[in-house]
């Protein structure tokens, strides 16, 4: 009768597992190995087949014999298996899987995770223990007509690495990645139904976090240009709502008029929340669901205005900007004092963690400083002309990409640099 390969413990790592001193002298070494097992179903084999490499990279180089060679790794292991899936064998004591079932029960259930293209699936080496596999192919075919007969099941599998593996291989974001993405989150998370009610009166800051976010990552990469006032439509009224006003506020007194409105007064009704999705409550009769502190809604607009609105001269002056209008929104959220907040204050704090990484990152690389211009008032060579500004021939070069042409800087030309 057929037998399944049985075996040895797990290994604690890819590594080969120590052998036993006896190993060269037991002729019953193959009756330790572990059991095969696929998505955590047992089955017995007839033979099981690793093929692994190392990946190779080779340098060759013009007029010089052989090459080079430089090991990137190991490859992905290769395994195939004959699983035996009939019903005329029996498992011995090491064996978890039960004679009678393996046509067709055990068949289906290893048909069904070798279908399933999900993810990766758990593999136990008969020598090295757990392998995470993906499915390369499998084939089978149909043994004999009776009750004890069945399958023999092929099967072949890669090696891959799991997730928690690729987590702590790839290098965690770096500031402007995380700022971006918690950008995109803070945008999502204005769409909650919950959060709506609490957000600034008047403001619709949908897409505005994802396009400062965008706007800093790009404006660090050049540090030296000049922004352009944003000018999102982020200051609206719902004209719909009646007393609410019927246009689009385009100053900062019209914004906070219009953002502390009392709306319908002749019916007591007071606003609690943005015009655009106002709740109401019948003052006479019930409490509003919360309060925000009028110091802290002025400092958003003030801040949200300016920064939609302004210029700035260099990337250190548009993340100081936009440091100072998270540090409001935070603000401004913290004094409702709400659970439905907690979301889009945790986001806004890793956004000013990030923006803070980022701002220091400029500081750094002496990138922070204000560029400013300086006219060369007699022929000098740019190295002269580096010392003179405390700045680096190539920080004088990425501001002024014309001097890489140039021995003698001539008289009365313009040089930007850093400002210390």
């Amino acid at each position: 009768m057929a037998t399944n390969i049985p075996g040895l413990p797990a290994a604690t790592s890819p590594s080969l597992p120590p052998q036993n001193s006896n190993s060269t002298d037991d002729p019953e070494q193959l009756g330790y190995l572990l059991e095969l097992k696929f998505g955590g179903i047992a089955f017995p084999a007839i033979s099981f087949t690793e093929n692994g490499g190392q990946d190779l990279a080779i340098h060759k180089y013009p007029n010089l014999d052989s090459a080079r060679v430089e090991n990137t790794g190991r490859n992905p292991s290769v395994y195939t298996c004959r699983a035996v899936l009939t019903n005329n064998i029996y498992p011995n004591s090491r064996e978890t899987w039960k004679a009678g079932t393996l046509f067709p029960r055990v068949f289906e259930l290893l048909m069904n995770i070798l279908y399933d293209s999900t993810g990766y699936h758990i593999l136990q080496h008969p020598f090295l223990g757990e392998r995470n596999v993906m499915t390369v192919k499998w084939d089978y075919s149909f043994i004999g007509k009776g009750p004890r007969d069945g399958v023999y099941l092929d099967m072949s599998w890669i090696e891959t690495i799991g997730d928690d593996d690729l987590n702590s291989t790839i290098s965690q974001p770096n500031s402007l990645a995380e700022m971006q993405n918690v950008g995109t989150s803070i945008d999502t998370e204005y769409t909650s139904t919950a959060l709506t009610p609490f957000n600034p009166p008047n403001l619709t800051l949908g897409q505005f976090f994802s396009k400062i976010s965008g706007l800093v990552k790009n404006f660090v990469s050049f540090p030296e240009q000049t922004l352009t006032a944003i000018n999102a439509q982020i200051i609206q009224v719902n004209s719909s709502l009646q007393g609410a006003g019927a246009a689009i506020a385009t100053s900062l007194p019209h914004l906070q008029q219009t953002g502390t409105a009392i709306v319908n007064q002749n019916k007591g009704l007071i606003l609690h929340g943005p015009i655009s999705n106002a709740y109401y409550y019948n003052k006479a009769v019930e409490t509003p669901v919360f309060n925000y502190s009028s110091t802290a809604l002025e400092k958003v607009y003030h801040t949200t205005y300016a920064l939609n609105n302004n210029s700035s001269s260099n990337a250190s002056e548009f993340i100081s900007n936009v440091i100072v209008f998270t540090q409001a929104m935070i603000l401004y959220y913290s004094s409702i004092n709400r659970v439905e907040t907690a979301n889009i204050k945790l986001y806004l704090f890793q956004l000013l963690r990030a923006l803070q990484s980022a701002s220091s990152t400029l500081f750094d690389n002496n990138r922070n400083y204000k560029v400013n211009t300086y006219a060369v008032i007699v022929p000098t060579t740019l190295i002269s002309i580096a010392k003179v500004l405390n700045n680096s021939i190539d920080q004088l070069l990425q501001l002024n990409s014309k001097l890489n042409k140039l021995y003698i800087v001539p008289e009365g030309t313009i040089i930007r640099y850093y400002q210390g």
